[in-house]
Order: structure tokens, then C-alpha cells, then sequence
């Protein structure tokens, strides 16, 4: 199977520990030779497959901080009636997974928004003062989004905080307007009235109208079908549970993230006005927020809620703490940036305990269930009984 075939491969989620070891049987009683990613010198299936180890005879197993991933021909379910090239996705933690890649999400946002690729429409003059990183397919230049704290407040407890949160930031941004490819670009000028422009720095930052810019674009409102895109997928994240409701959320936001493998200047238009936008909200009751979120100590009337894309949704909270980014609500589990809640609630399984922000250390792959590699199965943790399930 060559590399460019990778792509239809089909992604689908493993609910319990019973259906992945039926897996692991069947495949073992096909005589299919299994290829354990973490041990081959490989960095990832795709990887493994350029190097002619194909899915008739093999099967990929590669094991992650709190999934694993198998991906085989010779396995079917209710939600994948036929043999096909699948990637079956199971949690460490009982927590819905990733059913969408961000090139399956940005292929099917596509469908709908025809972003360009920069080749097709740059000139090579232009095209080089971007950098690429090989390795990672993704242009080096790229929009962060925004992050910060009141360090005034850092390591304390506060007794009411009031959290906002906008509805579907990077929908909002391109239901409002887009970047209009199709018109030709100008450079090293000043930016009029309907045009965006950027900076050739590392953030490609955003120059609007009066203000001089390296490159600058035309504008447009969405259209019918783009914002048809934006709206089915919003409602099903609305109304939707689980893997739904996060496969929902990908079709959202997967394709903005994936645009810096092809189209960078789109990604920064988007994640930057969000930045815009949340940093325009800042006061000095503020005292956490990110590219969607606002933490006040006081309430804020002008702050618009609702339920739709753009509005802001409004929880009231008790004994907030929170260390840099990372925040506590009394002794609820935590958000913690790179860790999974289900590490903390594994933390309260073995210590018998809540885990504290501000006194205890962050746990480290604390999964409730283990893949056995000599065994080829999924088992789970000793710690882990019937009573805590």
C-alpha cells in the first residue's frame, strides 16, 4: 500500500476493553503479523506502511500516552459494516477519542471553503519568504493563540469567579468573514477598507485597514454552503453526547489547525481575530483567559449570552484556583493543560483523595486501563475495581 493511500483509511472509536481484545483475537486467529509501532523504527503507522508493510499480511498496533490505536482491513462492526482499512481508536480512561483526523476534517471543510493551497496562487517570489519545516509538513510561521494569567491572583483561592465562555470561537470568526483567495494579492502596501493584511514575522501578524502590511488579501461574507458547513455542524455539537458531540467539535476546529499544512495565512486570519477579539474583552477584573474563555472576578453585563455562535455562555463558580493556565473549581478535577482528567480521577482512585492544584504533584499516565504487549491484549489496572466502575 503506498503512502498516498493512507488517506482513506477510515477512523472509528472502541467503546470497551471487551470489543478491542475480540480484536486482538481475531486478528491473531488470521495469522496477521502484528507491527507494535513503539517498538518498530517507525514513528507511526504511516510511516510503517511507506516501508512496504502492508495491510494484507500486517496489522498496526501503536500505543499512546492514553489511547491506542489498531489499524487493520480484517475487522467490522455495526458502525463499520465491511472489511475496509480502518483505524480503531480505544481510551486508557473510558473517555470519548478523536474519531476525525485533522486531514479528514480539513478535506471535508474543504468541500465547502476551497481554501487554496499557497502554491496555487503565489508567485515563487513571495512563496520563499515563508519557511517549511519538512519533517512536519507545516509552515513555520504560525499564529499562536492567546494564553495569560493575572499573576496577582496566582496560588490563591477566590471565592466567586465568573467564567465565559463564546460559543464556537473559530466558527464565529469565519461566519462573519473570510479571506478571499481568488482576488489577487497585493504587496508592501497599505491596507483599505474590506482587505486584511500580515506581517512576514513569525506569528504572521495581522494588519488592518490605514496600516502597512506585507501581504495583503480581499475580504468576503461566507456564503450559503459555507455557512451551511458551519451551522450543521454547530447544532449537532448543541444538541449531541459523547463521540458525537467531539466529532462535531473537530469538524469545527480540526480544519482551522490543519490550514498551517496548507494555507497559513488563513489559519493566522482566524486564530488572531479570535486573539482580537477575547483581548478587546480584557479588564482589569480579569484574571485567566485563552483564544474562548474569560475569567472575571466580577460579573460582566456587556458580555452578551445565548446559546448561538458568538454569544457567550456564563458559569458561576466557587473556591477558583487556578497555577498559570491551569485551573481548579473547589475540589472538582481540574483542567489542566497536556493532562487528561481521567488522570486526576484515577489520582482520586488510588490516593482515596481529591487532587489539589495547589498542593499536590500532577500525575503521570495514570490510565485506568494498560495494553499487556506480550499478552496482545487489554487489561485493567490492579487499583481499578467493580465498586469505582
Amino acid at each position: 500500500m503506498s503512502i498516498n493511500k493512507q488517506r482513506f483509511i477510515r477512523e472509528r472509536a472502541v467503546e470497551s476493553m471487551e470489543e478491542m481484545n475480540r480484536m486482538f483475537e481475531h486478528l491473531e486467529e488470521l495469522g496477521l503479523k502484528r507491527i507494535y509501532i513503539n517498538q518498530e523504527p517507525y514513528a507511526n503507522v504511516r510511516q510503517a506502511m511507506f516501508f512496504k508493510n502492508d495491510l494484507t499480511n500486517n496489522y498496526f498496533v501503536h500505543e499512546k500516552d492514553s489511547i491506542i490505536e489498531v489499524t487493520t482491513k480484517y475487522w467490522r462492526n455495526d458502525d463499520n459494516p465491511v472489511n475496509r482499512p480502518t483505524t480503531w481508536k480505544f481510551s486508557f480512561n473510558d473517555e470519548a477519542t478523536h474519531i476525525v483526523t485533522g486531514r479528514k476534517a480539513y478535506a471535508e471543510f474543504n468541500r465547502f471553503f476551497k481554501i487554496p493551497e499557497l502554491q496555487d496562487f503565489m508567485n515563487e517570489e513571495d512563496l520563499i519568504k515563508l519557511s517549511f519545516n519538512e519533517e512536519t509538513e507545516r509552515y513555520i510561521e504560525s499564529a499562536s493563540p492567546v494564553l495569560d494569567y493575572n499573576r496577582k491572583y496566582q496560588g490563591t483561592k477566590i471565592d466567586t469567579i465568573y467564567c465565559y465562555d463564546l460559543n464556537s470561537a473559530y466558527a464565529f470568526v469565519i461566519s462573519k468573514k473570510v479571506i478571499d483567495f481568488s482576488v489577487p494579492y497585493r504587496t508592501n502596501d497599505v491596507v483599505q477598507e474590506g482587505e486584511i493584511g500580515f506581517i512576514y514575522d513569525e506569528h504572521l501578524s495581522l494588519r488592518h485597514k490605514g496600516c502597512n502590511a506585507n501581504i495583503i488579501f480581499k475580504m468576503r461574507d461566507p456564503n450559503e454552503d459555507e455557512l451551511k458547513y458551519i451551522r450543521s455542524w454547530f447544532n449537532e455539537k448543541m444538541v449531541s453526547t459523547g463521540i458525537r458531540r467531539q466529532k462535531a467539535k473537530d469538524m469545527l476546529n480540526l480544519p482551522i489547525g490543519y490550514a498551517q499544512r496548507k494555507n497559513p495565512f488563513f489559519r493566522s486570519f482566524v486564530v488572531n481575530i479570535c486573539n482580537e477579539y477575547i483581548q478587546s474583552k480584557i479588564d482589569k477584573n480579569t484574571v485567566l483567559y485563552n483564544t474562548d474563555s474569560i475569567y472575571s472576578l466580577t460579573p460582566r453585563d456587556d458580555l452578551i449570552l445565548g446559546k448561538y455562535i458568538g454569544a457567550f455562555k456564563l458559569e458561576v463558580q466557587n473556591n477558583f484556583k487556578y497555577i498559570g493556565n491551569n485551573y481548579q473549581f473547589g475540589d472538582e478535577i481540574p483542567t489542566y493543560r497536556g493532562i487528561p482528567k481521567s488522570w486526576f480521577r484515577s489520582f482520586e482512585v488510588m490516593t482515596g483523595r481529591k487532587w489539589d492544584i495547589l498542593t499536590d504533584y500532577v500525575p503521570v499516565r495514570l490510565n485506568k486501563y494498560k495494553y499487556l504487549v506480550e499478552e496482545n491484549r487489554i487489561e485493567k489496572e490492579d487499583w481499578w475495581n467493580e465498586e469505582e466502575d
